[in-house]
């Protein structure tokens, strides 16, 4: 018993660690977008389009890796 319940707070742990790349991605795409539409305002549209598209996918690794905890 005391396994299992080791095992889950590792799965739980290793969600956790599993989060901070998507985390991170979606920090730096908003960051690129700030930034380029401050520099060119007439490619803000563009530019958040754009980030819309990255944020789903790194959204999308997220839910990969919260899925394979319980599958795993």
């Amino acid at each position: 018993m005391e396994t299992t319940i080791v095992i889950a707070a590792l799965k739980v742990v290793g969600y956790g660690l599993g989060t901070l790349g998507p985390g991170i991605g979606l920090g730096l795409a908003a960051y690129g977008m700030c930034v380029g539409s401050a520099r060119q305002p007439e490619l803000a549209g563009k530019l958040f389009t754009n980030a819309l598209i990255f944020g789903a996918l790194a959204e999308a690794l997220a839910l990969i890796g919260f899925v394979t905890t319980f599958i795993f």
